[in-house]
């Protein structure tokens, strides 16, 4: 009896996934791209009143799924406090030059020089001549 109520379990686990599944995907909504402009739209106002929290949960959920403009996005939301508390730290993590070359001079003033080289490689990666600069001088 008890392998029966598994099985039933697992069947309807398995025939409601599935329909939640096809119902996301037919709606749209898992579409990082689709989330992304929601983002965009939250964050510029179009056609509603701007709301920077909505703007942040839709960049990270897009984020979440691969889309690379929500990463940008959801860093300068860190970096900013759009939607969200700053956090300097996890806006350098998502690739943000500014964000990055913020917490080295940080670390700098706080003597933790050793610590500062992951996110230089992260703004010189990004294209910041200053952060390149400064591992030139290191290395």
């Amino acid at each position: 009896m008890t392998i029966f109520m598994a099985t039933s379990l697992g069947e309807y686990l398995h025939a409601a996934v599935g329909t939640f599944l096809h119902k996301a995907l037919k709606d749209g909504t898992n579409d990082p791209e689709s989330v992304f402009k929601e983002g965009l739209s939250a964050l510029n106002g179009d056609g509603n009143e701007r709301n920077l929290r909505v703007a942040f949960k839709r960049f990270k959920e897009a984020h979440e799924r691969g889309h690379k403009g929500a990463t940008a996005e959801l860093g300068e939301c860190y970096l900013r406090g759009r939607g969200c508390e700053i956090d300097i730290v996890k806006a350098a993590e998502l690739g943000n030059e500014k964000a990055a070359l913020k917490l080295v001079e940080k670390m700098e003033r706080e003597g933790r020089e050793s610590e500062c080289v992951k996110y230089l490689w992260t703004a010189s990666d990004a294209g910041e001549l200053e952060a390149t600069i400064r591992l030139a001088r290191m290395y």
